[in-house]
């Protein structure tokens, strides 16, 4: 039933689009029947050309001005038609994916993607015998829906090119096909029926039956095709997954190995294209066969009949033709229903894409409340929070209270994957917590005493607003394939030339800049492939600066940083303190806890230790002092 609603959801959805393009169909239905009419009148002035009535002047001059007139309505029409339903397809191409990018970019949850690659191979929590089940699964579906569960973000990607094409044409070419299929046969039975009735049991036992084998014969070289274009990807994907971990192939000494193995996935793929082609040589040659076949003997009696005067030989070659229309038709109707079928297959996996309102799902709301002045927060503090992705059973973060102020340096340590990157991402908003509360304290002047407020940071709070309260620079920034300028404005689209240059500064980038082909226009590359890890780190610091926020997150800052970009933290600690920001520093680095006001010590997704440290280094047992023993005698 839920099949079904889903379904019937994605049929409304798809045609709600058409009905923003109902004047272009109209008229490109419209040019598609006066082109229909042109074609089916074809026939009739040929049998006029080769029998005609009579040899007058005026009757030849009337018949030659039809054709001219033919002609030209057919071809106006044509253009018409090709050009109204063509536009009309790409304005609704173009707003499903407008419509599906939207959704993807603001309704869903980031941890709805981590699901994604979890359940793509990123997951250590998923047995191989788990895996090899979905994979057969999502085998045997290739043509159906597919669940949300095994999409990846690039296979979404793929939906928008692909699976959006795919139904724009199904309701405008697709549909127009239909009809003029469907026109095609009514047409062509009726001059069939004026011209001889008694041929017309023939060709109508003969037409269905050659376009019926032709439909066959086609589908089956789709199905042998749909399984070489599943052998091409996999082939590429054995060549993406060889090429990104071409380091430890080399090291364990499978160079060799993988060769065979790709040249017998190779061999595979020419079996494939073996099978494809006697298909297709199968399925064209059999239609040939089978229309000339058919054709020879509507011929035949239809000769017969001009022996005995109930046809002209005029009578006999548009007969032929419209017999032959009618296979066309035939055929063309039966691969319409079909493509549409297809098409609608692929509205509905795209609807489950852009509106995830399914049972058991959330939908990240977009507006909540009014906004609020980030010069007026106080604090932002977790209270007891827990948080798993949807992918997960084992809780990430457990029972998280702490508190990070204004003018505050807070310094965060423990063991990798104790959720301290989960953590700043909780934080700011990216992902909701399962249990407990995110508060934003806000302090409002007032005539008598400064009025305090809460809001809760998740429920209350806009996107947006959140945005510009919390910004976080993990560990491994993500540059754009743009301008060094453009990257560090995109948290703040009209920030001034001064402010950006102000940030580069504050984050030492100013110096390696300069030497930089075009300076601050310089184009990094994709994911800024031609800057160092350090350059990168430096530029998201940068970038994070540029947006002002009140609370700044810095996840790993030093990590990549070169000795002079190692500077660039103590000057941010100085600027946050002398800005009166709130900062949060991840760190395993004994130099960087030493800046803080405060370090927090999470193991498993729980704080253990929380102080000064001066305080914590010296309790002999604690997890600090586990972590860095160097801290005793400091």
């Amino acid at each position: 039933m839920k099949g079904s609603n889903d379904y019937k959801k994605a049929e409304e959805w798809l045609w709600s689009e058409v009905m923003g393009q109902k004047l272009t169909l109209s008229v490109g239905a419209i040019a598609m029947m006066a082109s229909s009419y042109a074609n089916q009148a074809v026939p009739r002035l040929m049998g006029r050309l080769v029998d005609p009535k009579t040899d007058t002047k005026h009757q030849s001059n009337s018949l030659f001005s039809n054709i001219l007139a033919v002609g030209l309505l057919g071809g106006l029409a044509s253009f018409t038609r090709t050009v109204m339903l063509n536009s009309a397809k790409e304005f609704i191409a173009a707003n499903l994916r407008r419509e599906t990018f939207a959704s993807l970019m603001i309704h869903r949850k980031l941890d709805w993607f981590q699901a994604l690659q979890s359940c793509n191979g990123n997951s250590d929590e998923t047995t191989t015998s788990e895996k090899s089940n979905e994979d057969k699964e999502l085998q045997q579906n290739i043509d159906s829906m597919v669940n949300e569960k095994e999409l990846t973000p690039a296979g979404v990607a793929v939906f928008l090119r692909d699976d959006v094409e795919t139904a724009s044409h199904t309701v405008t070419i697709t549909l127009a096909n239909m009809l003029r299929s469907t026109s095609s046969c009514v047409f062509g039975t009726y001059h069939m029926l004026s011209l001889n009735p008694e041929l017309v049991c023939l060709a109508i036992l003969v037409a269905p039956v050659v376009g019926s084998i032709g439909f066959l014969s086609r589908k089956y070289l789709k199905r042998v095709q749909s399984s070489q274009q599943e052998a091409a990807l996999s082939a590429a994907a054995f060549v993406e997954d060889k090429l990104n971990h071409i380091m430890m192939v080399r090291l364990s000494n499978r160079e060799q190995d993988e060769v065979v193995n790709y040249g017998q996935i190779q061999d595979e793929n020419v079996q494939f294209g073996i099978k494809s082609a006697l298909a297709d040589g199968l399925s064209m040659g059999a239609m040939f066969c089978l229309s000339t076949s058919a054709l020879c003997g509507v011929l035949f009696a239809g000769g017969k009949a001009v022996e005995t005067k109930r046809m002209t030989h005029g009578d006999l070659l548009s007969f032929s033709t419209y017999s032959f229309m009618l296979a066309l038709g035939s055929a063309g109707l039966a691969r319409a229903v079909g493509e549409y079928m297809r098409g609608m297959r692929c509205a509905r996996r795209l609807y489950s894409v852009a509106y995830p309102l399914v049972e058991n799902e959330e939908v990240e709301m977009t507006a909540r409340c009014q906004s609020i002045d980030p010069q007026l927060v106080k604090s932002i503090s977790m209270e007891e929070v827990s948080f798993t992705f949807q992918s997960h059973d084992r809780l990430l973060l457990q029972d998280v209270s702490m508190v990070l102020q204004r003018g505050m340096v807070v310094a965060m340590t423990g063991q990798n994957g104790s959720g301290k990157s989960v953590l700043a991402m909780v934080l700011a908003g990216l992902y909701s917590p399962r249990n407990g509360r995110i508060v934003v304290e806000i302090v409002s002047p007032s005539e008598d005493e400064p009025v305090t407020t809460r809001y809760d940071f998740v429920n209350d709070i806009d996107r947006s607003h959140q945005a510009s309260l919390v910004q976080v620079v993990p560990q491994q920034p993500v540059l754009f394939n743009t301008s060094i300028i453009e990257n560090v404005r995109y948290s703040c689209p009209d920030a001034p030339s001064n402010k950006v240059s102000e940030a580069l500064k504050a984050a030492n980038c100013d110096t390696f800049v300069s030497m930089l082909d075009g300076g601050a226009e310089f184009n990094v590359g994709r994911n800024g492939s031609k800057l160092s890890g350090g350059q990168r780190q430096r530029l998201g610091l940068a970038r994070a600066l540029v947006a002002d926020a009140p609370f700044l997150v810095l996840d790993e800052p030093a990590s990549a940083l070169d000795s002079e970009g190692a500077t660039a933290v103590n000057d941010v600690v100085k600027a946050c303190r002398e800005q009166n920001r709130g900062l949060l520093i991840i760190s395993h680095r004994i130099n960087t806890l030493e800046l803080a006001d405060k370090v927090i010590v999470l193991k498993e997704g729980r704080i253990v230790q929380h102080g000064m440290l001066s305080d914590l280094k010296n309790e002999k047992e604690g997890e600090l002092v586990a972590l860095m023993p160097e801290l005793v005698g400091r």
